[in-house]
């Protein structure tokens, strides 16, 4: 062998240079056969071994151990042949090509492959080598199982390819395992087909086993929480086994860093759109707390309207059930015992400890609490069933008024209503006049007397239907029709008049009797003698009074011949004949007269 390298050293060629220590050369070497016992690759030895049958690997060697094997192997893999990658240094597998194409790369104790390429099933896998789809990412740690970068917009595309049918899509699942160790489907995010051209996000969960719709987002925006064709920007059902009771179906939690008091609480705002395209409050619906304590939050539920944006409270619902519109200060709904209904700080209707009532100016607070200057007026319903109202005209505000009963009633046998405040009660009939005057129709009563004023014209008294009693506008009392009873009184010195009228009878003489009674002191003394005196009176067929009067007789008293009786023009005149009487009192009285006939 030396002989021969000195041979090829004397051929002096350039590229080829043979020395005690080896052979340098530069270029390409072309040999049938090759025997290398190691390569120097810059101080590093590589050398070719076999360990064994059908194992031939490449190994480099330091200064004291193996630092790579390149191995060739078709023994270990049931004859199946693979390269293989070791670290050296601790017999560690590095990387594994098998020769269907498989490729392991393994973990820093070289036993486990966490990147593998299933060359048959074109699947990988990233920390494991057991698939069950075309990408199998294994984490046993707690930081990003998968973590995607980009220095533009980041994006995770899930492309369907198949043919088209409507509600289907892509979706990605979660799972993991439930008590008992079983793999389950926990949730679903699916993107699925609406129509042709629209889609529509489902967001599923797994319950009683099997995988429901939890919130559907339509391809109008349109929201459904348990409904999957939701018709409004947000539809929230469900179905549940309550008959008689409610379901909660919407939470609103409002938590604080800090410490709360009266007044925190939760709202839900309202936005419109102006014609000029910007967005402006509309209103807010409130729920505040009114009470608030460690042991204690009691709210009251608060309705805002916006003028202009602002928004300001307009109806109030305090915690025990008071309701306050316009009027919507804690302090005056909750102070007030009983109120129910509170509008404006003036018209109140409520609960008070003795019964209900509705009120104007006022409100109940054990007694009547004013709260503003004008007028009062109360309408009190007690528990009892009787019916109160009453008035006062004036008072000083947040006192209580001094109020005036102007009606009462009463549920016993008999039952009343009393104005106990009023000297007079003119009930108004009509819209003739002005009520409450003698030119309107009213009815008055005024110490024990019923009057009625018809706006000066006449007032009828029917019984059954018929009329019985007129009083006409000029004061003659007129009865009528088949039984004709008039009375009068008057008083005089020396002579009484009356005037008596009749209605006109075509084919009927009109005839009766009156009776006249006459009392009188002796010369201004109150104790008196009484006489009676009968006349028949009649009146022709056109006349309309009495033309003639008939001394019956029949005295009664000691003083018939003091008295004259006359009758002349309808007019009756009753004189003291003499000087004995100067207080007379004379009554006359009609007992039976055909046709109606009239005293004034």
């Amino acid at each position: 062998m030396a002989t021969r390298a000195k041979e090829l050293s004397d051929l002096g060629n350039p590229n080829l240079d043979v020395t005690a220590n080896g052979i340098d050369v530069v270029g390409v070497v072309t040999a049938d056969g090759l025997t290398v016992d190691n390569v120097d690759i810059n101080g590093v030895t590589v050398a070719w071994q076999n360990s064994g049958t059908n194992q031939t690997y490449f190994a480099t060697t330091g200064s004291s151990e193996q630092a790579l094997i390149l191995r060739l192997d078709n023994q270990n893999l049931s004859s199946t042949g693979y390269f293989e990658v070791q670290d050296g240094s601790a017999g560690r597998k590095v990387l594994t090509v098998e020769d269907g194409g498989d490729i392991s790369f393994y973990e820093d104790t070289g036993t486990t492959a966490k990147f593998f390429w299933d060359a048959s099933a074109e699947s990988l896998g990233i920390g494991t080598d057991s698939l069950t789809g075309t990408l199998s990412v294994v984490d046993s740690t707690s930081t990003d199982t998968l973590y995607l970068e980009s220095s533009d917009t980041a994006r995770i595309t899930l492309k369907e390819t198949s043919t088209y049918a409507q509600g289907t899509g892509p979706y990605m699942q979660f799972q993991g395992k439930d008590s008992a160790g079983t793999i389950r489907n926990f949730g679903q995010i699916w993107g699925i087909s609406d129509t042709a051209n629209n889609g529509e996000l489902d967001f599923k969960v797994r319950s009683s086993g099997s995988m429901i719709s939890a919130l559907r987002i339509d391809s109008d925006g349109n929201v459904g929480i348990g409904d999957t064709n939701p018709s409004s920007r947000l539809t929230v059902k469900k179905n549940s086994s309550r008959t008689t009771d409610v379901e909660n179906m919407v939470k609103i939690d409002h938590t604080s860093s800090g410490t709360t008091g009266v007044g925190f609480g939760s709202a839900i705002y309202f936005l419109g759109e102006r014609e000029n395209g910007v967005t402006q409050g509309m209103g807010r619906l409130i729920y505040e707390a009114e009470v608030n304590s460690g042991t204690d939050i009691s709210s009251g539920f608060l309705v805002q309207t916006a003028t202009a944006g602002a928004a300001s409270t307009k109806l109030r619902v305090t915690h025990d059930g008071n309701v306050g519109i316009g009027e919507t200060s804690t302090a005056k709904l909750g102070n007030s015992l009983g109120t129910l209904l509170n509008v404006n700080n003036a018209n109140i209707i409520g609960n008070g400890t003795s019964g209900s009532y509705l009120t104007y100016n006022a409100r109940y607070n054990s007694t009547w609490l004013r709260q503003e200057t004008s007028g009062v007026g109360i309408l009190s319903f007690t528990n009892a069933g009787n019916l109160t109202y009453r008035t006062s005209a004036s008072g000083t505000a947040g006192t209580e008024p001094s109020l005036t009963e102007i009606i009462t009633t009463g549920e016993s046998d008999p039952a009343f209503i009393a104005f106990a405040g009023a000297g007079q009660v003119r009930i108004t009939m009509g819209d003739e006049g002005t009520p409450g005057t003698n030119t309107a129709n009213w009815i008055r009563g005024n110490g024990g007397l019923l009057q009625y004023n018809a706006a000066n014209s006449d007032h009828a008294w029917e019984v059954g239907g018929t009329e019985r009693l007129r009083l006409q506008a000029n004061g003659a009392v007129i009865f009528g029709p088949s039984k004709n009873v008039g009375y009068m009184t008057k008083t005089g010195s020396d002579t009484v008049s009356f005037t008596l009228s009749c209605s006109p009878q075509g084919s009927l003489w009109r005839h009766g009797y009156i009776i006249v009674k006459v009392s009188g002191g002796d010369n201004g003394s109150t104790s008196a003698s009484t006489s009676i005196l009968l006349y028949e009176c009649q009146a022709d067929l056109s006349a309309s009074y009495p033309t003639s009067l008939n001394h019956k007789g029949g005295e009664v008293g000691s003083s018939v011949s003091d008295y004259t009786v006359t009758l002349s023009g309808g007019v009756l005149t009753v004189a003291d004949s003499g000087t004995t009487f100067d207080n007379m009192i004379c009554t006359i009285e009609f007992c039976v007269f055909t046709g109606n006939i009239g005293i004034t």
